[in-house]
């Protein structure tokens, strides 16, 4: 889950803290927004979406075959992936949509949706179509 942090604010708050003791005016942004400089794609539309939905999930099961994943694996990507792409169809306008720093509408997206509980947003990724990089 994403949290709205203070971009630019050295000071971390803590729960003690008074609400306005460090008059904080600082632009508040989500932590894994800026943390890996996603770009959000505003009014990206519903019937655009399904497009490149379906052109990436081709692809993703493209590379994992390619790759070496199994077909009971891939199989079972597949299902579980279907059933995301109907969960954020089915609440299409409560998400945010955001592609990676370069705004590669080939590349995979994350995906936003507040959480009342968790008090900010929720992200969902396609963790087959993430690279890792190690710092």
């Amino acid at each position: 889950n994403g949290k709205m942090v203070s971009k630019g604010n050295d000071h971390i708050k803590i729960a003690a803290d008074e609400e306005d003791q460090f008059g904080d005016d600082s632009p508040q942004v989500i932590d894994i927004v800026e943390a890996h400089r996603l770009q959000e794609i505003p009014d990206f539309a519903k019937k655009a979406w399904m497009g490149y939905i379906k052109g990436y999930m081709k692809r993703l099961k493209e590379t994992m075959e390619k790759n070496g994943k199994d077909e009971a694996y891939v199989k079972s990507f597949m299902k579980n992936a279907t059933e995301l792409v109907k969960f954020i169809a089915g609440k299409y306008d409560e998400f945010q949509f955001f592609t990676g720093e370069q705004i590669d509408m080939e590349a995979g997206m994350a995906y936003a949706i507040y959480d009342e509980e968790a008090g900010g947003p929720k992200f969902y990724f396609f963790l087959d179509g993430l690279r890792e990089e190690k710092f």
